[in-house]
């Protein structure tokens, strides 16, 4: 609440009880201009023994039991939440569990048993007084946080207590419970206009917050405007929360001054002492797990200010999301907005703001204040103020005065959508014998413009491109197609400085190659060619040639391992003879199966070894020879992808893997260095860049910045098109 003073901050707990929430709602005065107007809304919590009822949906959200109080709690925590810039405050059912009857005053007798008896028709004045209410969280600055201390389900470690200075917490009061709405309504009448004397003695809560708290309307900066302008400007709402029907008084239907109702009607004309001024203050009702309708929800609802609409003007809710859903509706139903009605809805010193507003200079208003567009003449004058437009009222064409008549002139003379009809139901085109034209003429074959002559005066259209050698050209229309293209093509891309085949490269591409000796096709075994590129260098630059052979492998001596070493076409051959001995006996090498063996005889040896020798004596070298643990290797890093060892000629050999290539613009890891499309060494020709896997040349001013096939990209390179 702005400027109202708030005195010291304690954080409270919110006790059950009805909850009636009271948003003060200015609908018609003005307020400072441009600054948002803050409803107040009061809490009352129905703390009746029903409350302790179960609502079928499981415990609540943020702790406790499957009652209506605990989700009650739980639902008034996520409304605070949500709407911290609303100003709350909290009262509930005055109870005191330690007396016989949870609903009485302490300081007041009657007979318990008279207030549940024929419609409270024997309740005392006691039972229907505004002492009903006890307010427990006045309207303050952070009254989210204290009410939050009322719905926290702690106490704080010592048993929960019904003062508001002292371990707050909503429990139900035990014993017999009844439900006064009328009173709790009269109370809360009471406490705006600020004569609450409890708020200020008995429940001591201007000691814990400071002076003011038992005044709002009166401590409210917004009341100095009601009292200067005579107007309300802030909204005052009561929510009432409740899940039985009143039980300490008469609820007469039609609305006695001297009942529930009565309270309730007494809320919407509330006067302040010392204005003579009257504040609305609505009652929302919300009955929690009852249905809808309900009788007397309905009735209330209407006696607290709603209007007579079709459905239901009160509130209803069987969960604790639904409560959670009435609570934001009444809320969001409390906005101010500005209609069109002369009139500052929304309190922010403007009148109609947002709408455009007419005057009526025909019938003699030439002020801008209507909210209905009186219409506009056409006779040159701005006769409604419409943003200075003049002549707002013109035929199908946009002009004053007649349609024009429709002719055949392949035109909508009339506006209308069709082109020389006739008007008299012979269709489009009866006026042109038919042809209904279309456009302008175009190379297909056909009349659009209804002369009787086909593509006639359609001009020639580029063909080709000017890219590299090619020359571009024009082709005819002929026979309702483009043909005989004058253009000049291009050709195979050869290693020459030009751009042969007009794509926007210039050479630039790789061939194979291969100068190890011995290493020609056809290539057998291992052997490959390598590649080279061709160099980069615009005509008429001189010195174009691939550059060096890379990549390339060639022949080696034959081994005994089941490959052709030396690229001959033939395996393991000449790899065996060699005289050889171990602890078996001397002996010749014999390849077998890719495999040097020592040919000893049948002597027997040791357990086997990668040595080139027999070792056990079973005529096979090397066989089944534990490899090493971990069997990988990588040449020192030389190979890309590692390979494994294998016992060979008497040694581990790596075998397999892969070695690394050349780096191109691929946007793959071609020399595996764990980088992709990196420089050095070179990715493109002279003059290009690698873009998007791609050799692409910068974008050339001009219409055509970009080869055909290519678009200009937004960092200004030549790409394909995807």
């Amino acid at each position: 609440m702005e400027h109202m003073p708030w005195g010291k901050k304690l954080t409270l707990a919110l006790t059950v009880g009805l909850l009636s929430l009271v948003i003060f709602s200015g609908r018609s005065a003005r307020a400072q201009e441009g600054a948002q107007i803050k409803p107040f809304v009061l809490v009352i919590f129905d703390v009746s023994g029903s409350m302790s009822g179960s609502t079928g949906q499981g415990p609540s959200s943020c702790g406790g039991t499957d009652s209506r109080l605990d989700h009650a709690k739980c639902a008034i925590q996520q409304v605070m939440d949500a709407h911290a810039d609303i100003n709350f405050a909290m009262g509930r059912f005055r109870a005191d569990p330690t007396t016989g009857c949870a609903n009485c005053r302490e300081t007041v007798g009657f007979s318990c048993s008279a207030c549940n008896t024929n419609n409270g028709s024997g309740c005392t004045a006691a039972m229907k007084s505004a002492d009903r209410l006890q307010v427990l969280v006045p309207f303050v600055e952070d009254s989210n946080d204290a009410i939050h201390t009322w719905t926290d389900f702690s106490c704080g470690g010592a048993t929960c207590s019904l003062n508001p200075a002292n371990n707050p917490e909503i429990i139900l009061p035990g014993g017999s419970s009844f439900t006064p709405l009328g009173g709790s309504l009269r109370g809360a009448r009471r406490f705006f206009q600020g004569n609450d004397t409890n708020v200020s003695g008995a429940d001591d809560l201007d000691s814990i917050y400071g002076a003011g708290v038992d005044d709002p309307i009166g401590s409210d900066p917004l009341n100095t405007t009601f009292i200067a302008a005579g107007q309300q400007c802030r909204p005052y709402i009561v929510i009432l929360l409740t899940d039985g029907a009143e039980t300490c008084e008469r609820f007469d239907i039609a609305a006695s001054t001297d009942d529930t109702l009565g309270a309730a009607g007494a809320l919407l004309s509330t006067p302040y002492a010392g204005t003579g001024l009257s504040y609305r203050i609505e009652t929302k009702p919300i009955g929690f797990g009852l249905t809808n309708p309900d009788t007397q929800i309905e009735a209330l609802a209407h006696a607290g200010g709603a209007l007579d609409v079709a459905g239901s003007e009160g509130f209803y809710a069987n969960s604790e999301l639904e409560l959670v859903s009435a609570f934001n509706q009444i809320i969001a139903d409390s906005i101010l907005v500005e209609v069109c009605d002369g009139v500052d809805n929304d309190c922010d010193g403007n009148v109609d703001e947002g709408f455009q507003l007419f005057c009526d200079v025909q019938g003699g208003n030439p002020t801008a204040n209507l909210c209905t567009d009186p219409g506009d003449v056409c006779n040159g004058v701005d006769d409604n103020c419409a943003d200075g437009i003049a002549d707002e009222v013109l035929n199908a064409c946009g002009q004053c005065g007649a349609v024009p008549t429709e002719t055949c002139n392949f035109s909508d003379d009339d506006c209308d959508g069709v082109v020389d009809e006739d008007g008299i139901g012979g269709g489009a085109g009866s006026l042109c014998n038919g042809c209904v034209p279309v456009g302008n003429e175009i190379c297909n074959g056909a009349d659009e413009d209804c002369d009787t002559r086909i593509d006639e005066d359609v001009a020639d259209q580029p063909c080709g491109t000017d890219l590299g050698v090619c020359v571009a050209g024009t082709e005819q229309c002929i026979a309702g197609s483009f043909q005989n293209c004058t253009a000049t093509g291009g050709s195979t891309e050869v290693c020459n400085g030009l751009d042969d085949d007009c794509n926007g490269v210039i050479d630039g591409f790789v061939q194979q190659c291969n100068v190890l000796p011995g290493n020609n096709p056809p290539f057998d075994g291992p052997c490959q060619p390598g590649f080279q590129i061709c160099d980069a260098l615009p005509a008429p630059a001189a010195g174009n040639s691939f550059g060096a052979c890379q990549g390339e492998i060639g022949p080696v001596n034959e081994s005994c391992d089941l490959a052709d070493n030396d690229c001959d076409n033939s395996v393991d051959e000449d790899t065996g003879g060699a005289s050889c001995g171990s602890a078996c006996g001397n002996g010749t090498t014999v390849c077998t199966a890719g495999v040097l063996e020592c040919d000893v005889g049948g002597n027997t040896g040791t357990d086997e070894e990668c040595n080139n020798f027999d070792d056990d004596c079973d005529g096979v070298i090397d066989e089944n020879v534990p490899a090493p643990v971990p069997n990988t290797c990588d040449e020192g890093g030389t190979l890309c992808i590692p390979g494994i060892l294998q016992c060979i000629g008497g040694a581990f050999v790596c075998t397999g893997g892969e070695l690394p290539g050349i780096e191109i613009c691929d946007c793959l890891d071609n020399d595996c260095d764990d980088a992709v499309d990196e420089s050095p060494p070179a990715l493109c020709p002279n003059g290009s860049s690698c873009v998007d896997c791609q050799c692409a040349f910068p974008c050339q001013p001009g219409e055509f910045p970009c080869p055909s096939g290519q678009i200009c990209s937004p960092d200004n390179f030549c790409l394909a098109d995807p």
